[in-house]
């Protein structure tokens, strides 16, 4: 029972940190709505978007983090009261009415499962590792937008430490520490798992074992919760550097071939040959891609495909300028700006909602706890 009472718990302090961290990538996307950077595949330059908008998948995988522990908390929010030490009691406990007591939404009914079923403490720590998982992710592109080559953004001094011979590093050991932090609580999640795997119904020493793991995982997240919300709160971002990361780069050719096919009747095959050509040649020669022009994509039009290919310098202006890349970009979930505050809003709207529910929760469980210390008050003064 008090094992399941704080499991209970830290799944609400879990709850409440998140929901910070989600406020927290809200505040820095509406700050980033008009700071353009490149998308990355392969950790290579992909296409252009807004810190916004990539900082919104992280929003929303933080957000099914909070949801599936919502989730979580339905499934274990039960009593096991009343189950003895496997087969019940001859005493008339009314099941229902400790469960009530205690908030509990009802109670494990087989008293064999009741008394040995450890999922409401293995199941959570599943979602916390992925909860771990999707930090690290968000790690790995902080880290690279942190190095000199990229300058994106860096780490507040706080979060970093310096070399004890190098004076111009400047490292960020936090994320370091979330990173550990992930692969450390996975290991932890395979040990609780192949702790269970051969547990037989009724009591045994591996449910201690088990527990104690995830005391662990738990305040292990708690703790990196609190350093990523601290890290993406301080985040410095260099806007002038994302812009100009972006536009020397040859991100925004992709729609260098859509303007082929919407205006020329190229087929996207074709424009995709003659794109690649392009790219080709700027880097052969040494070509800048704010150098491209009619001449340059008409030649590399004749040594692809043997064909004429006539664009406009505004065309080609339009299609390579990054910003009206992004702005160009309005179909739901996309990187414009007016998408991404859509995206926003209804971000804000949700957590909103989702902190309503969890606070009507707590508020249960507050008036519970309450009631549960005036009987026993009252039982000792009787005594």
């Amino acid at each position: 029972l008090d094992m399941k009472l704080y499991v209970r718990d830290e799944i609400t302090e879990i709850d409440a940190l998140v929901k910070e961290v989600l406020v927290t990538l809200e505040k820095i996307m509406e700050e980033n709505i008009h700071t353009y950077m490149p998308g990355f595949t392969h950790l290579q330059k992909a296409q252009p978007i807004t810190l916004a908008h990539h900082m919104g998948a992280y929003f929303e995988m933080f957000r099914r983090d909070r949801s599936r522990m919502a989730d979580i908390r339905k499934r274990m929010n039960t009593c096991p009261l009343g189950a003895g030490a496997l087969a019940g009691t001859t005493y008339p406990l009314d099941r229902f009415y400790t469960a009530e007591l205690l908030g509990f939404d009802g109670f494990l009914e087989n008293s064999m499962d009741a008394t040995a079923a450890l999922d409401f403490a293995y199941e959570p720590a599943c979602a916390m590792a992925i909860f771990a998982n999707n930090m690290g992710r968000m790690t790995e592109s902080l880290l690279l937008w942190n190095i000199n080559e990229v300058g994106i953004s860096r780490l507040a001094a706080p979060y970093c430490s310096y070399s004890t011979i190098m004076p111009q590093k400047r490292n960020p050991v936090a994320l370091e520490t979330l990173r550990y932090s992930g692969e450390w609580t996975y290991g932890a999640l395979m040990s609780m798992l192949a702790a269970m795997k051969a547990y037989p119904q009724g009591n045994g020493r591996e449910p201690g074992f088990v527990v104690s793991l995830y005391y662990e995982i738990v305040q292990r997240m708690i703790d990196s919760a609190y350093l990523l919300e601290g890290i993406v709160r301080t985040l410095e971002v260099d806007k002038a550097r994302a812009l100009q990361v972006t536009a020397d780069g040859f991100s925004t050719v992709t729609d260098l071939a859509d303007a082929m096919v919407q205006h020329h009747d190229l087929s996207f095959s074709a424009a995709k040959k003659i794109t690649g050509r392009v790219v080709t040649m700027a880097q052969q020669e040494k070509v800048s891609i704010h150098a491209i022009d009619s001449a340059f994509v008409a030649r590399a039009a004749q040594e692809a495909l043997g064909m004429e290919l006539h664009m406009t310098e505004q065309e080609i202006h339009h299609a390579l300028d990054p910003v009206e890349n992004v702005t160009r970009r309005q179909v739901i979930g996309g990187p414009s700006p007016a998408r991404v505050q859509e995206m926003i809003d209804k971000g804000h709207g949700a957590v909103e909602r989702f902190e309503a529910d969890w606070r009507s929760k707590r508020a249960y469980l507050d008036e519970k706890r309450e009631a549960l210390y005036a009987m026993a008050g009252k039982l000792a003064e009787e005594a």
